[in-house]
């Protein structure tokens, strides 16, 4: 079985997500301890495989905002599925960020180098 490094990012996420949903809807029915030890270890591992995994693509540009904003709804998550206060604040700023990811990328370059189009 040949797994490359976008259906292994594909599948952790999938996991980690299981983790996160049934943490926070509280039916982990009796795992609770460790349904959230599978969170957190999931969860690190697709924000550690997605990056390496963005950083390697060539068809899209890397963009730095878009990964602090993943990295703090992580962290928000982790907050909530704890139990700690201002998890909702946390989360709220890391959802700004990676929305604010998608309208602005810092390294992104301004000139176009598409400008041979308009001289056929």
């Amino acid at each position: 079985m040949n797994l490359s490094l976008k259906t292994l990012s594909t599948i952790i996420n999938a996991i980690a997500f299981v983790c996160a949903v049934l943490l926070i809807v509280n039916k982990t029915y009796g795992y609770q301890k460790e349904i959230r030890i599978g969170f957190y270890l999931f969860g690190a591992a697709a924000l550690i495989v997605g990056f390496f995994n963005a950083k390697n693509d060539d068809k899209q540009a890397f963009n730095p905002l878009f990964w602090i904003g993943t990295l703090v709804l992580f962290i928000g998550l982790v907050i909530k599925t704890s139990n700690l206060p201002y998890a909702y604040f946390v989360l709220i700023a890391g959802g700004f960020i990676t929305g604010a990811s998608y309208m602005f990328n810092p390294f992104t370059s301004k000139v176009d180098d598409d400008s041979d189009l308009l001289d056929n």
